[in-house]
């Protein structure tokens, strides 16, 4: 009887993972420079902002937020495509990354169209 479980779990398992597609997850982490005044700070943040909005907003960006820990790790990003040089492109226009403040790791990442946080 539990095996019986576990097959069926399985089956269905295998059938939710073949609905799944290749996805790039980008790690932004702190750059070389940090030493900007606050005015400088303020106005690259509300620029880093409007960007990923936008990107969000032409179907680009699926998700992103800032790690609320002190670390060198920033934030993520997950975007709806599998194109790493895409990404690549669309992060080096960042204001942040521009002016230095912060750099990316960009990862092939494998998820499930659909899967979504919790309002």
């Amino acid at each position: 009887m539990a095996q019986e479980k576990n097959d069926v779990a399985w089956a269905k398992v295998q059938e939710k993972i073949q609905t799944g597609r290749p996805f790039t997850l980008a790690l932004l982490k702190s750059g070389p420079k940090s030493d900007f005044d606050t005015t400088t700070a303020e106005r690259l943040q509300k620029e880093h902002l409007i960007h990923l909005f936008q990107l969000h907003d032409e179907g680009k960006l699926l998700i992103w937020g800032p790690l609320v820990d002190d670390t060198d790790l920033r934030g993520i990003a997950i975007f709806n495509t599998a194109d790493a040089k895409e990404v690549e492109k669309w992060l080096s226009e960042d204001a942040w990354m521009k002016a230095g403040g912060m750099v990316f790791e960009i990862h092939p990442w494998f998820s499930l169209p659909g899967l979504s946080l919790p309002k």
